[in-house]
């Protein structure tokens, strides 16, 4: 308040322990008054983060997966996808840099599978549609020297026509 910083009723020093108040002004027993706190004002929008935001083809790799405590990003190498049909290619993620990259590779007509990536209707994971209608077969998508598709929540294998990813 006023002139004042932060101000914390506590009973033990937990505020100055965790480094909430420092250079205090004043001090009555259970009452830390800090010193005061200058913030420049900043535009509206700038300097916000979004705590969840939403896929996008410029999303970076080496951004996703931020919560691991070990290998963070995504570990790129070689995938295999398996339409429907039974027709499988190896597609090589090493060297991408964007969920965009990821797309245009698994997109690319030389692999010669009959499938689309996007980005999943969620906004938070991409999706691996088959487009072999009346095809019996599994849609699969494993991690050959990596863990790429692992990383990037599109693993597995399902008898429907979309995997949508994680």
């Amino acid at each position: 308040g006023d002139n004042y910083g932060l101000t914390i009723e506590e009973r033990t020093n937990t505020g100055r322990d965790l480094g909430l108040v420092t250079g205090t002004s004043n001090q009555v027993p259970g009452i830390i008054t800090g010193a005061p706190i200058h913030v420049a004002s900043l535009p509206t929008n700038v300097g916000a983060i979004d705590l969840d935001p939403k896929v996008t083809l410029e999303t970076e790799l080496q951004s996703l997966n931020s919560t691991r405590s070990s290998n963070p990003g995504v570990n790129l190498g070689y995938i295999r996808i398996t339409d429907k049909a039974g027709r499988f290619a190896a597609i090589d993620l090493r060297g991408s840099q964007t969920i965009g990259d990821v797309l245009d590779r698994i997109n690319d007509p030389a692999n010669g599978i009959y499938v689309e990536a996007r980005l999943n209707e969620a906004g938070n994971g991409i999706e691996i549609v088959d487009k072999n209608h009346g095809a019996t077969g599994k849609l699969e998508v494993i991690d050959i020297d990596s863990t790429s598709a692992s990383d990037l929540g599109i693993s597995g294998r399902t008898v429907d026509h979309n995997l949508i990813g994680r």
